[in-house]
């Protein structure tokens, strides 16, 4: 006997999942799970056979799924939903096209096309096998069970991705999840690693320091976000620092008032205990301090313009100042490089408990991490960057760009002074270039030697968990012993080089 386990966060979207099962299989038993905190759970069940029934509020999901195959169930068909309303035909497509699997194991995450759902069908045999392992579960949520390549389905296949991105695009990509807005182009710092404010980057646009975006530029794309997208992420930075624009926390708080999630990232010199204050009451959703150093001789390398231990009292005083407030969540980005390499367990070390999450990103080439990932998941060639389909970058002067690696403004799409967010996000010039991802004619420069397409770009630890999928898988496959997935990433880093022949 199937079961249908459904997670979900919508409740019209587990009652859409619900109609629809019930319509191919009356007799399958449909368990309906909602995430509470953390890995609690509350559950509704309903059969054909037993009615309606509560199921405790704090039965793992883990355990769930055990006593779901206990209580006679053969086959799982686990169906996560999160995040924004889905389609209800959408929906009916990704349960008809998976759930059908006569594989023992089968995983689809159409989280990799921004589409926030997972599929996962698993019988009595492989969950027992599951049990086995001490960690249940990978970084997107899916169960950890290795299986033959056959009988798993890591990747969407180019037609798949097509029928969500081409072919249907108005309906699954209606308008950009994020919209990065440039208050200001120029910044205080002149970081070696910066592709446009380096000393070494030449460029071929001009910027002076009176450039700014204006209050009646911002206002409009605000409007027509908030108005077009509940919830849309507004991130008041592309290429420059935002904390230079005298107006940053009243546009922090406009978009607040029009519901809108807020977040930026900031080299934090200008970081002020007034402005810390200003930004933490005008309702600031997130803040990503970038530091690259964990010693001042390092920092004047990578970081020149800037006042090492300025930052760093800056950020203890924003973290006092916030207190036990829950908002802004605060994390911090450490840019890896040659210069800085030996001191990412240190800098980890350092901040891991004073902050909520810590990045270790390479720098913006990032093949040797493509090289990894491939070995791991077998892509046979890059797919489609989820860029062209999530976010959107308007420049301090309203033109808009596809790419935030078009730091130069080389392939402007349109400008918002003159067309609205929807005219240029669905327009021809866009279009276009999303077509072109399929047809492996990416002739942008930026997009050549760009590796972020893969998502690859760095180890996020939150609390004590690395939550990259290429580490995790990297460990897994060495036989790492999972207590060292908490030990110094230069552990895991040079066991994952040393299979890779020390590249």
């Amino acid at each position: 006997m199937k079961a249908y386990l459904v997670e979900f966060s919508s409740v019209e979207d587990s009652k859409e999942a619900q109609k629809h099962i019930r319509s191919f299989d009356s007799k399958a038993g449909i368990f309906c799970v909602r995430k509470v905190k953390d890995e609690l759970y509350e559950a509704e069940t309903k059969s054909a056979e037993n009615g309606k029934r509560i199921i405790s509020g704090k039965d793992l999901l883990f355990s769930f799924v055990n006593r779901l195959f206990k209580s006679g169930f053969s086959r799982i068909a686990r169906i996560k939903l999160s995040g924004y309303r889905l389609p209800p035909d959408m929906l009916k497509h990704v349960i008809n096209f998976h759930v059908n699997s006569n594989n023992q194991y089968t995983r689809c995450s159409m989280e990799e096309l921004y589409l926030p759902v997972l599929i996962e069908i698993i019988d009595e045999n492989k969950f027992n096998e599951l049990k086995k392992k001490k960690r249940k579960f990978l970084p997107d949520g899916s169960f950890n069970i290795k299986t033959d390549p056959e009988s798993e389905k890591y990747w969407l296949s180019e037609n798949e991705r097509k029928f969500y991105q081409i072919d249907n695009f108005e309906r699954y990509y209606p308008f950009p999840l994020t919209i990065a807005i440039e208050l200001a182009p120029n910044c205080n710092l002149r970081c070696t690693k910066c592709p446009f404010h380096s000393n070494t980057h030449n460029r071929s646009v001009n910027i002076k320091k009176s450039d700014f975006m204006s209050f009646e530029t911002y206002r409009k794309i605000v409007d027509e976000a908030s108005s077009k997208r509940k919830g849309v992420t507004i991130s008041p930075a592309v290429r420059g620092e935002p904390l230079l624009h005298p107006c940053l926390t009243e546009m922090i708080k406009y978009a607040k008032d029009k519901g809108c999630v807020v977040g930026f990232a900031t080299n934090a010199n200008l970081l002020t205990p007034e402005t810390s204050k200003a930004i933490i009451d005008s309702g600031l959703d997130s803040i990503c301090f970038s530091v690259d150093a964990i010693d001042e001789a390092t920092y004047n390398v990578l970081q020149p313009g800037g006042n090492f231990k300025r930052v760093l009292e800056n950020i203890e005083e924003f973290l006092k100042i916030k207190g036990k407030k829950g908002s802004p969540d605060a994390s911090i980005i450490f840019i890896e490089s040659e210069e800085n390499s030996l001191q990412v367990d240190d800098f980890m070390n350092k901040w891991i408990k004073k902050l909520r999450s810590v990045t270790i990103q390479s720098e913006h080439d990032v093949s040797r991490a493509y090289k990894i990932y491939r070995r791991y998941f077998d892509i046979k060639e890059r797919f489609p960057c989820f860029a062209y389909w999530v976010n959107l970058y308007i420049h301090w002067d309203g033109s808009v760009v596809p790419c935030g690696m078009d730091y130069d403004g080389s392939h402007v799409l349109g400008n918002i002074n003159r067309n609205s967010i929807e005219e240029i996000w669905k327009g021809k010039a866009f279009m276009d270039l999303r077509n072109k991802q399929f047809g492996r004619k990416r002739d942008l420069s930026y997009c050549k030697a760009c590796t972020s397409w893969s998502g690859i770009s760095g180890i996020s630890h939150a609390g004590d968990d690395v939550m990259e999928t290429v580490y995790m898988a990297a460990t897994a496959k060495i036989n790492l012993d999972p207590a060292a997935r908490h030990s110094p990433l230069s552990l895991i880093s040079e066991k994952v080089k040393a299979m890779m022949g020390g590249r």
